[in-house]
């Protein structure tokens, strides 16, 4: 990053799913098996570029249900950048 202003981390989205992992988080780009899109209701930086994270969701669009087993947090660099997967979690078999 350059410190402009445009460079700045925008957080656009979650999405979960419930998809099983078979390969390395770092070669991911998406979800395994997305199942639905959820919207940023709030954003709070705590400290040293750490930020806290709320995202609040129903299911009132989905029509089956699904094991939610994976998360992925969506962002961007700036208001022109590109929308990236820049995190993810599989709870793989340790659902309910």
């Amino acid at each position: 990053a350059t410190g402009r202003a445009d460079d700045r981390l925008i957080i656009t989205k979650a999405v979960i799913g419930d998809g099983q992992l078979t390969k390395s988080i770092d070669s991911l780009t998406s979800l395994v098996n997305p199942k639905l899109e959820i919207g940023l209701s709030n954003v709070k930086e705590v400290t040293n570029g750490q930020m806290q994270l709320q995202f609040n969701f129903d299911n009132k669009k989905v029509e089956t249900g699904f094991y939610w087993r994976e998360v992925g947090v969506y962002g961007k660099n700036g208001d022109s950048g590109q929308e990236k997967l820049i995190g993810y979690s599989n709870a793989s078999g340790l659902t309910d």
